[in-house]
Formats: structure tokens, C-alpha cells, sequence
């Protein structure tokens, strides 16, 4: 995937400092979202492509309850499409505005 430059606007910028995040519409291609949710269960079921774990894994199946919330920290590290979005948000949000 290329990255290109994104020209935030002065109010996004002001937006940003105010709130904390900014939302983005399109930011990543819908190609790169496809290949992501279709990693997620996987991720879940252990299957971490990287052979990094993540930081912390909540919900296993089998040994959690279906209905609680799933949560990784720093996936980036197991799926190898986060590893470098990872990278690319660490920088993003490094960037003075």
C-alpha cells in the first residue's frame, strides 16, 4: 500500500487539538479494510501470521464467554497489514500540528 500525504485543513487541525482524533473519510482503501476484517477472527482464534503476539488478548474461544468484549492491544504486531499501519499511525501521531 502507498501513503500518500494527507493536507489537513486549519479547522481539522484546530478540530484535532480540541477533540483528540480526528475522523478521516476514505483515509485507507477499501481493499486494505477488506484485508483487515478479514484477519480479524483469525486473530482471535490465536493465528497471529507475524508469530508475534500481541501486548494483551482478551477473548479466547473456548475459554471466554461469547457475549463479553474482544480486545487486543497492539495487534499491529501479529497481523502483518496492521504492522505497518501501526507504523504509519506511531508516525501521524509524532507529527507536530
Amino acid at each position: 500500500m502507498v501513503y500518500q500525504a494527507v493536507d489537513l485543513s486549519p479547522e481539522q487541525i484546530s478540530q484535532f487539538r480540541e477533540d483528540g482524533f480526528l475522523i478521516l473519510e476514505n483515509f485507507l482503501p477499501s481493499e486494505f479494510v477488506g484485508q483487515l476484517v478479514s484477519r480479524l477472527s483469525p486473530l482471535f482464534h490465536g493465528e497471529f501470521e507475524t508469530g508475534i503476539y500481541p501486548d494483551e488478548w482478551h477473548w479466547r474461544p473456548g475459554m471466554s464467554l461469547s457475549d463479553i468484549t474482544r480486545e487486543m492491544c497492539m495487534p499491529g504486531k501479529a497481523i502483518a497489514p496492521l504492522q505497518a499501519l501501526s507504523s504509519l499511525l506511531i508516525l501521524v501521531d509524532l507529527l507536530p500540528l
